[in-house]
């Protein structure tokens, strides 16, 4: 009988299971790996995609904003355009109206300051020598066919103090005050005609 010896090592048998789980860890690593791809690039497609919409929107916004803008200032200019033209069709001439008003004046009346207040009411100060002179005025305003109605707003009796400084003999000034509402379209026609 003979014996053999072998002194060689021998070789282990490689199990089938370690390569398959070898196998399957690389899969797995792959497929991961793949997926985690795929989630960042829709991940930053998604946000390409919303910075897109954020800029479109900003766009819309600001021409929204200019378009409103535009439309405010053509709305202005068009109620401005419409204001001047009403003004302009509403304008009477101050010269004729202060110099009928002047006619009215009794005599040692003195006109001392007219103001318009608003579109069609004028403030006039006189100064006149006696309170008869005052309501005499008065009744010649509200007389006039340039004339809605005239108020009497207040008199003030100013006393004069000659150059020495002495008020004895001296009669008082009195300066009124009237609100007077004029007839437009009456004075629009008498321009009109002169």
């Amino acid at each position: 009988m003979m014996v053999e010896i072998n002194l060689l090592p021998q070789k282990e048998r490689k199990s089938f299971y370690s390569i398959i789980i070898l196998l399957a860890i690389i899969i797995v690593l792959l497929v991961t790996s793949l997926i985690y791809f795929m989630y960042t690039n829709n991940i930053k497609n998604e946000i390409a995609r919303t910075e897109q919409t954020i800029e479109t929107t900003e766009q819309l916004r600001m021409v929204q904003e200019q378009q409103l803008a535009d439309a405010q200032q053509s709305s202005m200019v068009d109620v401005l355009e419409a204001q001047i033209d009403w003004i302009e069709q509403q304008q009477i001439s101050g010269v004729s109206l202060l110099s009928h008003f002047v006619r009215k004046l009794p005599e040692k009346a003195y006109f001392m300051n007219y103001t318009y207040v608003d579109q069609g009411t004028v403030q006039i100060f006189v100064q006149f020598e006696s309170p008869i002179d005052v309501s005499s005025y008065l009744h010649e305003l509200t007389d006039s066919r340039f004339v809605q109605s005239a108020d009497l707003l207040n008199i003030n009796a100013q006393e004069i103090i000659d150059e020495e400084g002495l008020s004895e003999d001296l009669l008082p000034r009195y300066l009124a005050n009237f609100e007077v509402k004029l007839n437009v379209n009456e004075i629009k026609v008498e321009e009109g005609n002169g």
